[in-house]
């Protein structure tokens, strides 16, 4: 669940400062799916694959969001009251669920990873 919060955060955050970090987009496999579906894709097969332990992204990520730096970026950067809120109330979180695991930030794990295949779908004009 860290990497999940932490990959929220920076969406947040990314959404009103563009930056180079590895997470800018965030969106879920229903909203690729639905996307693809009125585009004219249809999913054809779907799986999570679940990254193996040594794969630093997320204690990268993690790292970085609790950072004092980031929340300067947050402070700092263009939006409303409330979404500078929301942000915290996010990092927050993450800082309570990284407090809760044995081993703190090294128990971080990457979050699993949805992957589809579609085809574009035929018609037949009879």
């Amino acid at each position: 669940m860290p990497h999940v919060l932490a990959a929220l955060t920076l969406n947040n955050l990314e959404c009103r400062a563009p930056s180079t970090h590895n997470i800018r987009t965030v969106l879920s496999p229903q909203q690729i799916k639905k996307i693809a579906e009125e585009r004219g894709l249809k999913l054809v097969n779907e799986r999570k694959i679940t990254p193996k332990a040594d794969l630093l992204d997320a204690k990268w990520e993690v790292s970085y969001v609790l950072r004092p730096k980031f929340e300067q970026q947050i402070e700092t950067s263009s939006g409303s009251l409330k979404e500078h809120f929301a942000d915290f109330a996010v990092r927050d979180s993450l800082e309570s669920a990284v407090a809760q695991l044995q081993d703190g930030l090294n128990s971080v794990r990457c979050m699993d990873v949805w992957v589809g295949t579609f085809e574009a779908k035929t018609y037949m004009n009879i």
